[in-house]
Formats: structure tokens, sequence, C-alpha cells
């Protein structure tokens, strides 16, 4: 057996553990609904009914327990799935937004360049590249 003095407090005296069962469950319902419906369209006011919240009060919710805004978890999960689409050539452009979930293409680009700071043409051409390198 090792016996020391010397050791490091990974948390604050102030430490509160938050976890809540409730709050647990309702987030893992609301992680199972946007991972089987992200390819479709998903109001806030569709995801907050599926937490029992109100739309304001789930951003809230949301955002304290993901880091970040419901729309750009939302936006980020469909971009990744883009990029794994974008890797099979035989789909457009086009048809990789529409199966990622965007509804225009306008914000396909904007969004899917403001995360992977390329356009979804240039991801592919980079993509191709290197595979065929």
């Amino acid at each position: 057996m090792l016996n020391t003095d010397e050791y490091e407090l990974l948390a604050g005296l102030g430490y509160f553990h938050s976890y809540n069962e409730k709050d647990t469950e309702r987030m893992n319902q609301v992680y199972k609904y946007i991972m089987m419906n992200f390819t479709k369209p998903i109001s806030l006011e569709t995801i907050a009914s599926v937490a029992h919240m109100t739309p304001p009060a789930f951003c809230s919710f949301f955002k304290k327990r993901a880091q970040k805004s419901f729309t750009r978890f939302l936006n980020e999960l469909r971009t990744g799935h883009a990029c794994k689409l974008l890797q099979n050539e035989k789909l457009s452009v086009s048809d990789v937004c529409y199966e990622s979930g965007y509804q225009n293409f306008v914000n396909f680009n904007k969004h899917f360049k403001q995360i992977t700071g390329k356009t979804p043409s240039t991801y592919r051409k980079e993509f191709t590249t290197i595979r065929n390198f």
C-alpha cells in the first residue's frame, strides 16, 4: 500500500454535483429524437415538446447541458452527416444538402462553410484529391 501526503484536488471545495436523473432522461429523449429525425425539419416547438418544455425554457435547458444552442448542435450534426455523404461522388452536392436535413441550398452552403471553413464543393474536391493520392 502506498501512503502519501501529496495530492491535488480535482474539484474546488465549493463543488456541487448537479446530476439530476429527470434532466438526464429528458436530454436522452431529446438526443434520441434528434438522431432519428435530423434529416427532416425539426422546429423548436417540436423539440421543446419532446422535452415537455416551452421553447424558451428548452433553449436555456439545452444550452446549459450541451454547451451550445440547439440550432448550432443540429447544424453541426447535419454538416457532419453531409461530410460523410460528400465522400460518395454519385450524390450531387444538392442531393447531399437535402439528404442532410437542410431545406435550401443557401443555408446548407452557409452553415457548412461556417462549421468546416470550406464550401461543400471544396470539401469534396479536397477529399477526392486525398483519396486518389
